[in-house]
């Protein structure tokens, strides 16, 4: 079946995620945005569960996947088929040089991350053209920088701008 139009999506900045460390290899720093159907469901639909479950998953992530110890993650809240009832999914992206590293996870029971095999997921249109896009001209500024820590700080500061994202 064919779909004339997609539905829009509702993004909008939830904070930052920070693993503070003594040894700086072991640091991460990850931007998390929300995303959702304005029309099918509450602004505030992705949970605070959902956001502690993802910090619970990167405060045990293993030092060797961090790669540049910054990244960003998108709660997505949707329906399949619009039929169902709403599903939360976390694609998460931690930066490799210049490729966001992705991990997409189901949301079970409001809190639980189910780790989805690599091939079963991938990054929705809204979030390429959304988030992704604007973390990878922030990401790239960065890395056009002297890279200090103010450098970065700039980064993590900066968020994709709050708004309603249409496919016409």
């Amino acid at each position: 079946m064919l779909i004339d139009k997609l539905e829009p999506r509702f993004i909008a900045p939830a904070g930052n995620y920070t693993r503070n460390q003594p040894d700086e290899r072991s640091a991460l720093d990850v931007k998390i945005y929300k995303m959702h159907n304005p029309f099918c469901y509450p602004a505030d639909s992705a949970s605070l569960e959902v956001i502690g479950g993802l910090g619970d998953y990167l405060s045990n992530l293993p030092d060797a996947e961090c790669y540049d110890h910054a990244g960003f993650a998108v709660i997505s809240t949707f329906a399949p088929a619009q039929k169902m009832p709403f599903t939360d999914w976390v694609t998460l992206g931690i930066w490799d040089r210049i490729i966001p590293r992705r991990t997409t996870f189901e949301v079970k029971d409001g809190e639980n991350l189910l780790k989805m095999p690599r091939a079963e997921a991938d990054w929705c249109i809204y979030e390429i053209l959304g988030v992704v896009q604007f973390e990878a001209k922030a990401w790239a500024k960065y890395l056009d920088s002297e890279k200090k820590t103010e450098d970065l700080t700039t980064y993590l500061n900066s968020h994709h701008p709050l708004g309603l994202l249409e496919l016409n």
